[in-house]
């Protein structure tokens, strides 16, 4: 005789075969992973008739509004009842359902291939828009970098040729050379002064062309100190927190609302009315774009002042008669 712990063994390898089959439907083309049937707690062989009946009363006892404790698990339960219910009044669609029950490959044929993909879980967008801005100014920061090292480079090379005006030099290389001499000057006679005159007595005498290589050399490292410390203006000055993309965006606006008041005001008050002057922010606005940033931050500002009263925005003529004064070889490209 078969005991009783035998007979539930061989129960339990037999309950999944007496339930219903399983379908995987990724697509939700009908009720998803889930049987319609077991939803709707019908049998397959279930008529219309049964199928409504069992459906007002699930739908009555799973309905949002009697579950309101847990509203959320209540609407998804109501919306699956509600996706079996139509799946299997529709004669079509049922036909179509315990086709793919009894012929599992079929829905794949029809609906897509069998493997389901799945994804990683999507990046935050602000993220990736907060890390592409911070590797973007910092590739501005860098460019700004290398534009002044370059005219850091141009300023010493032009000093140490002490270059006049006429042939690539400018007002700073000019000052730092100046500079540069007095201190190597200074440094001199304080050597002088402080050698003792029995060491100097014993030390062999350097040559002429020695002493000049040396005070060469020397000058050469006080013009490079004196370059890096020196105040570059215009489109090569030393890179600042302003120069970060970041902080570009946020100053673009204001800049560009300046840009078309001051647009507008020009339009108003002379090309419609007539008036050739404006106020003296504005006129320094338009002298700028005139002369060009770069002429304008490195002029002096007894050249400047000259400008704004000849008011040489509005001439062609007076602002390359203004250049050649006052623009001495800006283009630290070269």
């Amino acid at each position: 005789k078969m005991n009783s712990k035998k007979l539930l063994c061989l129960i339990s390898l037999f309950i999944p075969c007496l339930s219903a089959p399983r379908i995987k439907d990724p697509h939700g083309i009908f009720c998803g992973n889930e049987n319609c049937y077991e939803i709707l707690s019908v049998p397959r062989e279930a008529s219309l008739s049964e199928i409504k009946k069992s459906y007002r009363s699930i739908s009555l006892e799973n309905h949002p509004d009697k579950n309101l404790k847990d509203e959320k698990a209540s609407k998804e339960k109501f919306s699956k009842i509600s996706k079996a219910y139509t799946v299997l009044t529709n004669s079509t669609k049922r036909e179509e359902f315990d086709f793919i029950l009894d012929h599992p490959d079929a829905y794949w044929i029809k609906y897509g291939t069998h493997v389901v993909h799945k994804y990683a879980p999507k990046t935050d967008i602000k993220l990736v828009i907060l890390g592409l801005l911070v590797v973007f100014s910092g590739m501005v920061y860098g460019l700004q970098y290398s534009k002044y090292l370059k005219a850091v480079d141009f300023i010493e090379k032009a000093a140490e040729a002490n270059l006049p005006l006429t042939k690539g030099g400018t007002d700073l290389s000019k000052s730092i050379r100046e500079e540069a001499q007095t201190i190597l000057a200074q440094r001199l006679a304080e050597q002088q002064a402080n050698k003792p005159r029995e060491l100097s007595k014993k030390l062999p005498k350097k040559t002429k062309k020695e002493k000049l290589d040396e005070e060469k050399k020397e000058l050469k490292t006080i013009i490079h100190e004196l370059a890096v410390k020196a105040e570059i203006k215009g489109s090569h000055r030393k890179p600042t927190y302003e120069d970060l993309l970041m902080v570009k965006m946020v100053l673009w606006a204001p800049k560009v609302a300046r840009e078309l008041q001051y647009t507008y005001n020009w339009v108003v008050t002379c090309k419609i009315k007539g008036i050739n002057r404006l106020p003296p922010k504005e006129e320094e606005y338009w002298t700028m774009k005139a002369v060009g940033s770069d002429a304008w931050e490195n002029a002096s500002a007894e050249a400047k002042k000259e400008a704004l009263k000849d008011g040489i925005w509005s001439d062609s003529g007076k602002v390359e008669a203004w250049l050649g004064k006052n623009a001495h070889n800006l283009d630290f490209s070269k």
